[in-house]
């Protein structure tokens, strides 16, 4: 028999199916007549509350899930604001928060006494109901991409600190009323608040990083975890004395950084939270609204119209003061206004406690509710407009540009922590898949490894999907990797290439391996080779290693940005290597992130002891890029065999090749006020062996004493760590005291020399000597330009072909004045 339907619904599994459908529908009718969903599901509590058509009650039921959606929504606003940010906003949030607290209180205490004639004490109490606030459009905000916004970020502190103060308030106005504010009360509410923040701050962090550290790989136990961490931090703080969302603000703090903008985690706690439990506090306030209660009697009507005016013009008049004082455009005042005129959590608590201690009247009651609705509506209205404008502007001073946000990610070992980096690094306003490519060398057991790929490109684009980001799987089979990752970035306009490091390599035939040397030597695309150790999560800071005079290479800012967004997604600490001289460009790129500075190691060095949870990033150019040095081929090999912790090789992106210029009156041996020139012979080697066949090229400079010591040292240069400008071309160079001018040195062998154990025998020895008392930007300059000289395939060819060497030694230094009066107009 089928029971019969009776109102209100009681029924556990109809009530909750019932539930799901409000959810559903009430986004979708609202969004007809251009209401935000927020409205929609406020308006649908009013109308199927106990207090419309009575389908349902406020029950233990609905109470629970309102609850778990406010409590959420806190969480929320703690875990996705830019600590960053937010703590160099922390002015403003204190501006804010104080006048969003004391214009309410002081306009309330002020007036409610005159106006509805109740006493001090109550209206105190009424007046601290106006301070108070709910960031109930926060589901909007962090739906436009808003939540790092300077405001919102500034609104959300000054909620947490008036939201504080005026729940504090009503438990020493409650303490007064009752009798009960003795020192003793004081006290233990002191001492029980502290042991709540020290153990939350203090041990949780702990916690944290212990159990990301040992089931990362999990998602649902991730989750699982978080909302654990969320709950019970809430509970702690209600059993301290304070509310639950505070305690639950708290949690999305410490877990901030655990929690990346664009990871699967975020978008699992983002699905739950906007699909579930916000809705069903959203349906719960609605519920609450009796719109009867504002008929009641005159004195009802008139207490409920006091209410709603001082609420929205206190808010209002605070946001706009706070705005004028901090700077904030005219968007980001409606949008404070908008997210802090809302009255739903704090305002109920101050009420009810109100009535059940007689300090109200039930006509208070009726005010509050009528408050709450007209707030809740308006703030949302305010917010959505507001907000969407915002954004606008955000999107015009950052619009996007063909291949923007075009990452490509060759799968191999490690594939889910490059993925996850991949994540990181890809514009939050990109509308381009993320490339996942597996390359597969021709050869035996090919379909068998076809297979294999295909599973891992799956594997791969699930993670992709889980983090709500469209990924491209790309299979190519090729004769060799390199070649075919090349391919792939030039048919589909790739802008970045996030690899991972080789485990193993060879140490002299290779800088990193044959792949890595392969796209390093030809592409001008951005490439970023990582590391990850075994058994790391995350990282809890970032330190960034930049050679000197690497500011002037035009693909500097590019790798600035996309490490940055590393920095912001992770919420770290920044720490930068960098020469005293070159940090204050930085610092005007680093658009406010807190950074500290430090002098690099000497020669270039990796650093000597790294910490385990810190992760390392070379800025590094191209052998023919601007302010390329030798000492970047040793540190790619010293990366790869020796650095343990995480670690990663950033190349910059290099321009397009310009044409020839023509001598246009700048000098070309000015380079910012330091003059470059040198000396360039070309000579060809009668000798098989190594040593004779250097000796006679030195001969060349004169070098007195030296010539014995500058030897040795190039001969064990050339037997260690050789630097292979192009095939065939090896690339020495000093510093010599004798030397009255820079000499550049290029010896020629008909077959080459296999001391250098390299794939391709030497036949072309260049090499460099500078003047000992001369700048080092001298000598870094001139070391640039000639690397990026002799990497140019058509030079290259010149010099291992049998051209003469009087034409050639003219040609290469009128290229090399012309690199230098390019790098000379550059700097000016």
């Amino acid at each position: 028999m089928i029971p019969a339907l009776a109102l209100p619904i009681t029924e556990p599994i109809l009530l909750f199916g019932l539930v799901l459908l409000l959810v559903l529908i009430a986004p979708l009718i609202s969004g007809r007549f251009n209401l935000p969903s927020i409205v929609g599901l406020i308006l649908a509590g009013m109308i199927f509350g106990p207090h419309g058509l009575g389908v349902f009650t406020l029950e233990a039921e609905i109470r629970l899930l309102g609850q778990i959606g406010l409590v959420y929504i806190m969480f929320l606003a703690g875990v996705e604001i830019d600590l960053q940010q937010f703590f160099l906003v922390r002015r403003h949030s204190l501006t804010f928060g104080w006048l969003t607290f004391l214009i309410p209180l002081l306009a309330g205490a002020l007036l409610a006494p005159q106006v509805l004639g109740i006493g001090i004490l109550p209206a105190i109490l009424l007046a601290s109901m106006f301070s108070s606030h709910t960031l109930i459009p926060w589901p909007r905000i962090s739906a436009l991409g808003l939540t790092r916004q300077r405001a919102v970020v500034a609104i959300v502190g000054g909620t947490i600190l008036t939201d504080t103060l005026a729940l504090l308030l009503l438990v020493f106005l409650v303490g007064a009323h009752a009798g009960n504010l003795t020192p003793w009360f004081l006290t233990r509410l002191a001492l029980s608040v502290t042991v709540f923040l020290v153990a939350l701050f203090g041990l949780l962090p702990i916690v944290n990083r212990w159990f990301f550290r040992h089931f990362a790989s999990d998602g649902q136990v991730e989750y699982l975890y978080v909302l654990c961490v969320v709950f019970l931090s809430a509970a702690l703080a209600h059993q301290a004395g304070l509310e639950p969302i505070l305690g639950a603000f708290f949690s999305g703090l410490i877990l901030n950084r655990q929690v990346p903008e664009k990871s699967t985690l975020m978008n699992r706690i983002h699905f739950i939270g906007f699909a579930l439990f916000i809705p069903f506090f959203l349906l719960s306030v609605g519920m609450v609204v009796d719109v009867r209660h504002f008929f009641t009697g005159v004195e009802t009507l008139k207490t409920t119209a006091f209410m709603i005016v001082v609420a929205l013009a206190s808010k209002w008049l605070a946001a706009r003061l706070a705005g004028r004082i901090i700077g904030w455009s005219r968007e980001e005042i409606r949008v404070a206004f908008g997210l802090s005129v809302n009255q739903a959590a704090a305002t109920l608590a101050a009420v009810m406690v109100g009535v059940n201690t007689g300090i109200f009247g039930l006509e208070i009651v009726a005010g509050t509710i009528g408050m709450i609705m007209v707030t809740c509506i308006v703030g949302s209205l305010v917010t959505e407009r507001a907000a969407r404008s915002l954004a606008a502007q955000n999107v015009r001073r950052s619009p996007d540009r063909p291949g923007q946000g075009r990452i490509l990610v060759p799968l191999g070992d490690r594939a889910d922590q490059l993925l996850n980096l991949a994540l990181l690094l890809r514009p939050s306003q990109s509308r381009d898949p993320l490339y996942l490519l597996h390359v597969i060398e021709e050869g035996p057991d090919l379909e068998s490894r076809v297979e294999r790929g295909e599973r891992l490109l799956e594997h791969s684009v699930l993670q992709a999907t889980a983090a709500d980001i469209h990924a491209m799987p790309l299979t190519r089979v090729t004769m060799h990797v390199g070649s075919g990752i090349l391919g792939t970035m030039r048919d589909y306009g790739i802008e970045t290439v996030v690899a991972g490091l080789p485990v193993d390599r060879t140490p002299v035939l290779y800088t990193c391996s044959p792949t890595v040397d392969f796209l390093v030597r030809n592409s001008r695309t951005t490439l970023l080779f990582a590391r990850v150790p075994d058994g790391f999560s995350k990282p809890t800071r970032m330190h960034w290693v930049i050679p000197f005079t690497l500011e002037d290479h035009p693909g500097f800012a590019t790798g600035v940005e996309q490490m940055l967004r590393l920095v912001r997604q992770e919420n770290i600490p920044l720490r930068v290597s960098l020469p005293a001289g070159d940090r204050i460009s930085l610092e005007k790129r680093l658009g406010g992130i807190s950074v500290q500075f430090q002098a690099p190691e000497p020669g270039m060095r990796l650093p000597l002891d790294p910490a385990a949870d810190e992760w390392t990033i070379f800025f590094m150019v191209r052998p023919s890029g601007y302010g390329w040095r030798p000492q970047f081929e040793r540190i790619q090999k010293a990366a790869v065999s020796d650095f343990q912790t995480p670690l990663g090789l950033l190349f910059l992106p290099e321009p397009e090749e310009a044409p020839p210029i023509q001598r246009n009156g700048v000098s070309p041996a000015d380079y910012g006020g330091v003059p470059v020139s040198f000396q360039l012979s070309i000579t060809d080697f009668s000798d098989d062996q190594l040593d004779p066949a250097i000796d006679h090229l030195l001969a060349e400079a004169d070098l007195e004493d030296e010539d014995d010591q500058v030897e040795d040292m190039f001969l064990d240069s050339c037997r260690t760590a050789p630097v292979i400008l192009a095939p065939g071309i090896a690339f020495l160079h000093a510093h010599v005291d004798s030397l009255a001018e820079n000499h550049v040195l290029m010896g020629r062998h008909p077959v080459g020399f296999d001391t250098f154990r390299t794939l391709d025998p030497v036949r072309v020895v260049v090499i460099l000597l500078g003047q000992q008392h001369r700048s080092a930007q001298e000598h870094l300059t001139l070391l640039a330009v000639l690397a990026r000289t002799l990497s140019r395939k058509e030079i290259a060819a010149r010099l291992l072909g049998d051209s003469g060497h009087v034409q050639l030694e003219e040609e290469l230094s009128q290229v090399m004045y012309e690199e230098l009066s390019r790098l000379a107009q550059r700097r000016g």
